[in-house]
């Protein structure tokens, strides 16, 4: 299957180096700033309204968050490298020229013949290698960067000239963990095949051709395929690799560089860093654009333009404002990390919801990094006591199980949902009773003949006692209409806490206090009729 294929459409080039060559002609053209930012950021659905969503579906909706992308200047400068070596890795690969046949030829008869070429031109590609801590986005901003490309660009016809060959812009390969040189070749055939429906992989797979003979292969294919940058990610696994693989894999980075004009993009922790001291320094050294070393943010304007567009996605009912006390302490908790300082935004937020809470606030921040980070703390540590150099022993950051704490909190959650359902139901039933008794007290009082405007001054007064059965409710109430009750019927009908002695509620607290029943005390005091001597009186 082939992925991303696109016709080639020319583009008139400013740069004098670059006219009249349909590879480059080929490429988006060349993005100012805003352009870039505009390309790159991505802000996702956010509507205030859904801040009163039940709580469950809230906690679906805050996965918005790791769609957010805020370009850094950092960024920037980063992207303006890759369009450049990209570009110029073409200059000298022009398929118009002869010398781009020779190339070909030469490659060919290298493999063909085992022959060692001392075809030399003016390369003109360049390498980054990007070096920094695991959860700064080196690999999501490159490949965000790269799927702005076509990653393949079909090359038909260019003004009156028909062609026939196909534009591979970037190819992306992770190191193999044993920093294995053959399992990256065979891995760099897989990748082509899918991309332009070759076979090298089944060709290769099972031939006895050591890594060191697949090398010039790769070399002519990369040729073939008219590569604009090969990117090679986890490069600190080569510092695993055996019997001088790390050596021979690093050579031939160069030999791509120097000999075949593509451009290299290397991508490690810093673990990486004592790979490139010496020899590969040395090798690169007239050609490369230098080593980058991707530090963690500053707490200054980078990391507050971070933490000022994720503080706009707040699903908590109460969201504050953001104020520099908050950005400190995220920044204290993540060491400028951008993927802790996102997780711990969104964590903190859920906990938030999940609680009851629905705020964010600097004791909440601190406490869920308290109970989720601790096998982070050991780097964090490092970086807070400027202990740079224990960095790479750390190989790579300990993920964060945001599937496991969002399942913790979704339980607890429901737990509470749970309880609070029951409670519902609960009163409901109540209250369901309490609606049904006092039809039923309403059909009984006017069975015996009374109407409803004797009774009902009194009949939610006499309900509130907590007595459950018909017969004496009734009894109490037409007790009350006949006056043989000597109760104020307007303390009766009110709320007040405080009741006169003689009041009814003022009996029902004494009935309570003498642990008696409500029934029991209003008989002893004489309130009450036997119920066959008031129904004989009916």
């Amino acid at each position: 299957m082939i992925i991303n294929e696109e016709v080639a459409v020319y583009k008139e080039q400013l740069i004098e180096e670059y006219k009249n060559n349909p590879l480059i002609e080929a490429l988006p053209k060349i993005n100012s700033s805003i352009e870039v930012i505009k390309a790159l950021a991505n802000y996702p659905y956010y509507n205030k309204d859904e801040k009163e969503l039940e709580k469950h579906i809230r906690l679906h909706i805050i996965q918005r968050v790791f769609q957010f992308f805020q370009p850094l200047p950092r960024h920037l400068e980063l992207e303006q490298s890759i369009a450049r070596i990209i570009r110029q890795g073409y200059i000298s690969r022009n398929p118009l020229t002869k010398e781009y046949i020779e190339k070909l030829n030469y490659g060919y008869r290298e493999i063909k013949f085992n022959e060692q070429s001392d075809y030399s031109y003016n390369a003109t590609a360049s390498s980054i290698t990007i070096v920094g801590i695991s959860g700064m986005g080196k690999t999501t901003f490159i490949e965000r960067v790269l799927k702005t490309y076509p990653q393949v660009i079909n090359h038909r016809k260019y003004n009156d000239k028909k062609l026939c060959f196909k534009q591979v812009t970037y190819l992306k390969l992770d190191c193999p963990f044993d920093g294995s040189l053959k399992a990256l070749c065979l891995d760099f055939f897989n990748k082509v095949d899918e991309l332009v429906g070759s076979n090298y992989f089944n060709k290769y797979y099972n031939s006895r051709l050591s890594a060191n003979a697949m090398l010039p292969i790769i070399k002519q294919i990369s040729l073939n395929i008219n590569l604009g940058v090969l990117v090679v990610d986890e490069i600190q696994h080569l510092s695993t690799a055996r019997s001088g693989g790390a050596d021979k894999m690093l050579n031939f980075f160069v030999t791509l560089i120097n000999t075949v004009s593509i451009p290299v993009i290397l991508i490690g922790t810093p673990k990486a860093l004592p790979l490139f001291q010496n020899e590969f320094r040395q090798a690169r050294r007239s050609c490369g654009q230098g080593n980058i070393f991707w530090n963690r943010l500053d707490n200054n304007e980078e990391f507050t333009m971070l933490v000022e567009g994720l503080w706009e996605y707040q699903w908590v009912k109460n969201p504050q404002e953001l104020s520099s006390d908050i950005i400190n302490t995220l920044y204290d908790e993540s060491q400028g990390i951008i993927d802790i300082a996102l997780k711990l935004f969104f964590m903190a937020q859920v906990k938030a919801i999940s609680t009851n809470k629905e705020t964010i606030d600097i004791k909440l921040i601190k406490k869920v990094a308290k109970e989720n980070f601790k096998m982070l703390n050991p780097m964090l540590n490092a970086l807070k006591n400027g202990k740079v150099n224990e960095l790479a022993n750390f190989d790579d950051i300990m993920p964060l199980n945001i599937d496991s704490f969002i399942e913790k909190e979704k339980k607890s959650l429901e737990f509470n949902e749970k309880v609070e359902n029951l409670k519902k139901v609960k009163s409901d039933i109540k209250q369901k009773k309490l609606t049904d008794l006092k039809e039923e007290v309403v059909i009984k009082l006017l069975e015996l003949g009374y109407k409803d405007n004797e009774f009902n001054e009194y009949l939610e007064g006499v309900l509130s006692i907590g007595e459950s059965n018909v017969n004496k409710l009734v009894r109490i109430i037409i007790d009350l209409i006949t006056g043989d009750i000597n109760i104020s019927r307007k303390v009766t009908k009110t709320n007040k806490k405080i009741f006169k002695e003689d009041d009814i509620r003022g009996i029902v607290k004494k009935a309570k206090d003498e642990d008696k029943s409500i029934y029991e005390k209003l008989n002893e005091i004489g309130y009450i009729k036997k119920l066959d001597d008031l129904l004989q009186e009916v």
